[in-house]
């Protein structure tokens, strides 16, 4: 019960999300070959991928995309790779509400033009605010290789490993 609480705690409040947004993209950008931000759509799968157990444990046994797929059918929750598409478009609010919320920070900005959230840098964190928490740091760890393997893919490949629609 403590840890569907905790859960909860960390996961009902776009701040939390708009950090995870904002290291996916810092990871995305950096493992780009152009350094291009990541399509606004990749956000909402990412979302979806950090809000779940067999999701998370997948990222931090796998060392690649295909590798983190494959895994999550090896550990027999195929099915969560066929719901996916699925999650996306449930987490779609939240995925808004946080990349909104990045943006207000200026942790994000919109590129209007190509459709996607471009990570700016943050400098440190002032006296006085709350630490994240050692989960929530996690989830960013995790947003951050999410991001590092998306990167160089071109979206197709993202979408035929992750079995979504673009």
């Amino acid at each position: 019960m403590a840890i569907l609480l905790d859960e909860y705690r960390e996961w009902n409040t776009p701040v939390v999300g708009a950090y995870l947004l904002w290291r996916f993209s810092a990871g995305y950008v950096n493992a780009n070959p152009r350094h291009t931000p990541p399509p606004f759509l990749l956000h909402c799968v990412v979302t979806a991928l950090l809000r779940g157990r067999a999701y998370t444990n997948a990222i931090d046994h796998s060392l690649s995309l295909h590798a983190f797929a494959m895994r999550l059918v090896k550990d027999g929750y195929a099915d969560k790779l066929e719901t996916l598409h699925d999650r996306v478009k449930s987490f779609l609010d939240y995925t808004l509400q946080a990349a909104d919320m990045a943006v207000y920070r200026r942790m994000l900005t919109w590129d209007a033009e190509s459709a996607s959230l471009v990570p700016l840098k943050i400098g440190k964190v002032k006296r006085g605010t709350a630490e994240l928490s050692k989960s929530v740091q996690r989830l960013g760890n995790r947003a951050e290789r999410l991001g590092k393997w998306m990167g160089p893919l071109e979206l197709s490949t993202i979408a035929l490993d992750l079995g979504v629609k673009f």
